[in-house]
């Protein structure tokens, strides 16, 4: 008589489970998708809070390393009227004790500014050549002042690092392209909205800074006008404009401000620098600048 093979009976205690096991693995990496989101979403707030704590001459020092070719070069002329001009913005903005600015020019043809590390900031040539006036310049520079006032470029590295270092760390574990982009998506939300509260702070500080030095906003109406205009037809290398988007709640923002404070929205307008205007080549021949 051949054998039988027969299942064994399970136990009482062991229940069958009728579900696919597929459903089992989505649930499990849906699971794992939910803890990271959350453990990104705190550690991303938490870095940004701690970050602007840091010391600002340990700050300074982080960034030495890549403005140390700069720092070695010759102040130019253009530098140097920046420099002046952002000067007279510091002296009108409160920054914190220790906090300070240093503000460099850029040959580079992109329509850009930005602040970094350190209190650094870096002008281009090719938005000094859209200005219609040191108004609207002012308010560029102003901006970015808020920035490092505030502490932006810290808050922003350290949440980026934090970011970064979770993210790396979930996908490693769970070796899925498509739980990465999922994990990956859900902070940008977040991103999207602390870039735009860190925006509207430096739009205060601009505003304010400039209607103490010149009597009045009017170039910010200027430089938010420039960037309509150009916004449909965007050039290349237009990063400002990708970066700083006006939108109609940002212009609706500066002026509540400018009504609330009593200031002024506009008046007379200061011309560029003729210093500005020129290039390297023209201060070093002794040619007169192209108007």
């Amino acid at each position: 008589m051949s054998p039988r093979y027969e299942n064994p009976a399970q136990p009482e205690q062991v229940e069958a489970r009728d579900g696919h096991p597929l459903a089992e693995v989505a649930i499990l990496v849906g699971a794992v998708v939910a803890i990271g989101a959350a453990l990104v979403a705190a550690l991303a707030f938490g870095a940004t809070w701690l970050a602007p704590k840091v010391p600002f001459r340990l700050e300074q020092q982080f960034a030495q390393g890549f403005f140390k070719e700069r720092a070695g070069d010759r102040v130019s002329t253009h530098e140097q009227v920046l420099r002046e001009l952002a000067e007279r913005l510091v002296r009108e903005m409160d920054l914190p004790a220790g906090v300070s600015v240093t503000v460099h020019y850029d040959e580079g043809q992109v329509l850009n500014a930005f602040a970094t590390l350190g209190g650094h900031i870096v002008v281009y040539r090719g938005l000094i050549d859209k200005m219609p006036n040191e108004d609207a310049l002012a308010a560029v520079i102003a901006h970015e002042i808020g920035h490092v006032k505030h502490r932006h470029p810290a808050a922003s590295l350290g949440r980026g690092v934090a970011i970064g270092l979770v993210l790396s760390v979930i996908g490693i574990s769970t070796g899925s392209t498509l739980a990465d982009r999922i994990i990956g998506a859900a902070p940008n939300l977040t991103l999207l909205k602390f870039s735009r509260d860190q925006e509207t702070e430096a739009d205060a500080e601009a505003v304010r800074a400039i209607s103490r030095v010149y009597g009045h906003a009017g170039g910010i109406e200027d430089l938010f006008r420039l960037f309509q205009e150009s916004r449909p037809d965007a050039p290349r290398g237009a990063q400002f404009l990708l970066t700083h988007p006006v939108t109609a709640e940002r212009l609706q923002r500066v002026a509540s401000a400018t009504a609330r404070e009593g200031w002024a929205s506009s008046g007379p307008r200061t011309p560029l620098a003729d210093a500005l205007k020129s290039r390297p080549e023209d201060q070093s021949t002794g040619h007169k600048p192209k108007h």
